[in-house]
């Protein structure tokens, strides 16, 4: 069940909150895939000119376990929202080599 504050719903929380339990299963199968895509996701705010916007201020609103997976979280529903355009020179190959492992 999924419960949301219609006051503070943005345009992307139904996407972060539906990548959760993707990225769960995905850790619960492979943790180290998480750490695998966290370590692209810091080359692609490079790339992006955007570093420290997922892996340090949005991930920081949260314990340290769960920052990772935040960050991630935040970034694929910025993506699948629109609101963060991928391109080949940015990382979409990355992207999807890694989700082929």
């Amino acid at each position: 069940t999924l419960h949301l504050n219609l006051e503070k719903i943005s345009s992307n929380t139904l996407f972060h909150e539906g990548v959760h339990p993707i990225l769960n299963a995905i850790a619960a199968i492979k943790s180290d895939l998480i750490d695998d895509l966290h370590n692209q996701l810091l080359d692609v705010e490079k790339k992006l000119g955007v570093e420290g916007k997922y892996s340090k201020e949005f991930a920081g609103q949260y314990d340290e376990p769960s920052r990772k997976m935040e960050a991630l979280t935040e970034f694929i529903a910025d993506v699948a929202d629109g609101k963060v355009k991928l391109d080949s020179t940015t990382c979409k190959k990355d992207f999807k080599r890694i989700w082929r492992r």
